[in-house]
């Protein structure tokens, strides 16, 4: 099996599969939150943002999917605050929208 670029046997493959498996069982670790009509209007909200800031060579146009990631990050702020919430992502693009929308965002490398 490929993990991560590299190969691994199956049995760390199920061990990992099964520590996944756990940390959803119950909510324990990670919650996850189903999309509803506050990520469609968040959503509008990045339009207008994204299709107004120009590409770099390198970048393509957000996808729905990005978008409505940093539209839950919106949502999620606002349901949680004071705690912060932080999108963790490798899309410069994506990153670069978020921070302009107010959402705080790291880039992975």
């Amino acid at each position: 099996l490929l993990f991560n670029n590299k190969t691994i046997k199956e049995e760390e493959y199920n061990n990992i599969r099964q520590e996944f498996l756990d940390s959803i069982h119950d909510r324990r670790t990670i919650y996850i939150y189903d999309l509803h009509r506050y990520h469609n209007i968040n959503a509008d909200k990045i339009f207008k943002i994204e299709q107004e800031t120009p590409l770099s060579p390198k970048h393509h146009h957000l996808s729905t999917f990005d978008i409505l990631i940093i539209a839950m990050a919106i949502e999620l702020e606002l349901i949680h605050h004071p705690i912060s919430v932080q999108i963790l992502s490798r899309d410069a693009r994506l990153v670069e929208i978020a921070r302009k929308v107010g959402v705080k965002v790291s880039f992975f490398y």
